[in-house]
């Protein structure tokens, strides 16, 4: 079997080398780096042949694997909003039963269900590399919901498909205490992301569940019947307050706009009614301990 030095000083099969090399081109792509195929093919030797339709093959899906991609995604978002209302009690905010429930468990298995179902995990410790692992979780032959997982010390850094992301925890952790944490902890180690630290985004069913409850409150007097009546006030973008809850700088322009007079003295807590833990950290969370259980079950971990 043809063997190829691995970027750790190892050796690794060649089925593997082809699989790196795919995945190289599949994020270079990703990035707009323009990868050229032929340099890739060549690279590849012997397996130049079996690269170079992997990745023709790559390119004729792509465009219809992004666009599965999207309506996963509008799904997942679809059925939380369905499922959501089932599991919030006695007025309690979509945020909060978010964060509070053990790890967002309606949300994280339909991701196990939509994103990682065919997905097989690797665990790689490279020789004099200070301590690290990697564990390489995604489905043969694409890149698709592709996450490398590589933790070091008390650092977990995340890569790939789902989003980049560094945890830091206080102590140095082992892959298995992951199996015991919660998404809201998890997402408060989240030190840098696409999204800031404590990874997070803009759920329209979260803002518009606050905005509800403010709505519902018990006080009931003239002037609090006149600033409920202002939510339909329309900025100078076009929108009511309901229509702007949608996305996060319509809302943040809208609350500059009529904030203090429709909330007063609550103001500063309405602008980020809609902000909690965002589907990629989930993502992480969900996929690692998928993971890591497949690992312990094949005795690999």
């Amino acid at each position: 079997m043809i063997e190829t030095r691995s970027e750790w000083g190892g050796t690794m099969d060649a089925n593997s080398a082809i699989e790196d090399l795919f995945l190289e081109y599949v994020e270079a792509n990703d990035e707009g780096r323009a990868p050229d195929l032929s340099d890739y093919v060549s690279r590849a030797g012997p397996e130049g042949e079996k690269l170079e339709e992997m990745i023709r093959s790559f390119e004729r899906t792509r465009e219809k694997e992004e666009a599965a991609h999207a309506r996963v995604l509008n799904n997942v978002m679809l059925g939380v909003r369905a499922e959501m209302p089932e599991t919030v009690a006695d007025g309690e905010s979509f945020g909060k039963a978010l964060l509070q429930r053990e790890d967002a468990s309606e949300i994280a298995e339909r991701l196990k269900r939509e994103w990682f179902p065919d997905h097989v995990a690797n665990r790689i410790v490279p020789a004099e590399a200070g301590g690290i692992q990697i564990i390489r979780w995604k489905k043969p032959n694409t890149g698709f919901y592709f996450i490398r997982y590589m933790l070091c010390g008390n650092y977990l850094h995340v890569t790939g498909d789902v989003g980049d992301a560094i945890y830091r925890f206080g102590a140095d952790i082992d892959w298995p205490d992951f199996l015991s944490l919660y998404v809201g902890y998890f997402a408060s180690k989240c030190v840098a992301s696409s999204c800031g630290a404590g990874y997070k985004m803009w759920w329209p069913e979260a803002a518009e569940q606050r905005l509800q409850e403010w709505i519902n409150e018990d006080e009931d007097t003239d002037e609090r019947a006149k600033r409920k009546l202002d939510l339909g006030s329309v900025d100078e973008y076009g929108d009511t307050g309901i229509q702007a809850c949608q996305d996060k700088m319509a809302w943040y322009h809208w609350m500059l706009e009529f904030g203090d007079s429709v909330f007063e003295d609550c103001a500063s807590e309405m602008y980020n009614i809609g902000e909690d833990v965002a589907l990629q950290c989930i993502g992480h969370l969900a996929g690692l301990k998928m993971a890591i259980g497949q690992l312990q079950d094949q005795k690999r971990l």
